[in-house]
């Protein structure tokens, strides 16, 4: 699995080595996914294109980071188990991983959300807001989420169901 987090943050802002050499590329890639997981204000496409990246297929956590810390470095970035999500209309699709099996998802749920300027509201069948999720990034490739206590930076993944 660590090599397919390090080709993928490679893939996630592909740069050339700097003129001095002081930093490889995936250095900066990683420099550059702690950027998006420590923003201060969101960075979204207008609302409409908000809904189409979020439903144009499913999702997968690559890294995330502990919040609390302060100044972060990259040394902070956790690689994620691959959990998956699938925004479709109204509902999100959600497999998480078995922490016994890795190969393996040991909970799978279908969820109510809403999406509400920068937030993905999680529902309660009865209505009640469960959960709340801020969009911190968005686009056609990746995605960032602050999940409370986590932040999540997120590549597409095939759909599976």
């Amino acid at each position: 699995m660590r090599y397919k987090f390090g080709w993928l943050v490679l893939a996630f802002f592909p740069m050339v080595l700097s003129a001095q050499g002081l930093e490889t590329e995936g250095q900066k890639a990683l420099q550059k996914v702690l950027e998006v997981l420590t923003l201060e204000e969101p960075q979204l496409p207008d609302s409409a294109e908000v809904k189409t990246h979020l439903m144009n297929g499913a999702w997968e956590s690559l890294s995330y980071l502990n919040e609390g810390g302060g100044d972060y470095q990259t040394d902070d970035l956790l690689e994620a188990v691959p959990d998956y999500y699938h925004f479709r209309e109204g509902k999100v699709i959600i497999k998480l991983i078995d922490p016994n099996d890795y190969n393996q998802y040991g909970m799978e749920a279908t969820v109510n959300y809403s999406l509400r300027n920068d937030e993905i509201l999680l529902i309660k069948p009865g209505g009640e807001i469960k959960d709340r999720w801020q969009l911190l990034y968005l686009d056609g490739h990746y995605m960032a989420l602050d999940m409370g206590d986590l932040r999540v930076f997120f590549t597409h993944t095939p759909a599976q169901e």
